[in-house]
């Protein structure tokens, strides 16, 4: 014999969409439970008004839902839209000592402190054309003053140039320097050809984006935006200039993707 604890729930029966009848039989098997039926038909009627519930209490959820998606949808496309960028690159007309800007003692104090590693490593491992001394060194490294905000407040970016800090491809190293109110560093790469600066719909300074030589065909690009404090790279996505086979395209293309 059966015993009432080896037995289904009646309402477990009914939930999972059995006929009344076979809640109905399987409460026979259990005859000594007092008014069994009428339990099955009330558990079947109850359990019947539980998708109504669970209707209402999904669909208040999903309004929620959705209005949260409503509110992030303007924040996460300003994160993820990519405009074509204006890219462009520093040339030896931009070296230090070529006066082209006018640096200030702090600006150059803090010039020497950021470079002074990389200069010290190319000075024991010069390439083909690079300076044989720190001091030509530090003057041909390339800088240039840029504006950082909509407002008029700029900034300077440096680049590493020759052989030893670039390699062949002329990707350098590259640092963006902010006055906070003093000079500082908001931000430092390697491996950067050349930059752009867009503007921001999350930020009162520009975004900015730099640019890596792939291949003759191909641009890795960056995006970082201003946190109130540096800037911190939101973005990558490959901006190619022509097809698989050669052919130009114009405009190029530009396609997102995860960053490394």
């Amino acid at each position: 014999m059966l015993s009432s604890s080896s037995l289904p729930h009646p309402c477990v029966r009914a939930c999972q969409n059995q006929p009344l009848k076979t809640v109905k039989a399987a409460t026979r098997l259990k005859p000594k439970l007092p008014n069994s039926r009428r339990y099955a038909r009330f558990a079947s009627a109850t359990c019947r008004a539980k998708p109504y519930t669970a209707m209402l209490s999904f669909m208040r959820n999903s309004l929620w839902g959705f209005i949260v998606v409503l509110c992030c949808l303007p924040a996460c496309s300003a994160q993820s839209r990519w405009v074509l960028p204006k890219l462009q690159e520093l040339t030896p007309a931009d070296a230090i000592g070529r006066g082209s800007v006018q640096l200030s003692a702090d600006e150059t104090t803090l010039l020497r402190n950021l470079t002074r590693k990389i200069i010290s490593l190319c000075m024991d491992d010069p390439g083909p054309g690079d300076p044989h001394t720190t001091a030509e060194m530090f003057k041909r490294m390339r800088v240039r003053r840029v504006p950082l905000t909509p407002k008029g407040d700029s900034g300077l970016v440096v680049q590493g140039f020759g052989v030893c800090m670039c390699g062949a491809v002329g990707n350098c190293p590259f640092w963006l320097i902010g006055q906070n109110p003093h000079p500082t560093a908001l931000m430092h790469m390697v491996g950067i050809q050349s930059f752009a600066f867009q503007e921001s719909l999350t930020s009162d300074h520009f975004d900015l984006i730099i640019g890596s030589h792939d291949s003759a065909m191909e641009t890795y690009l960056q995006r970082f935006k201003f946190n109130g404090a540096k800037y911190e790279r939101k973005g990558c996505a490959s901006l190619e200039w022509s097809d698989p086979v050669g052919n130009a395209l114009h405009p190029p293309r530009i396609t997102a993707h995860r960053c490394p």
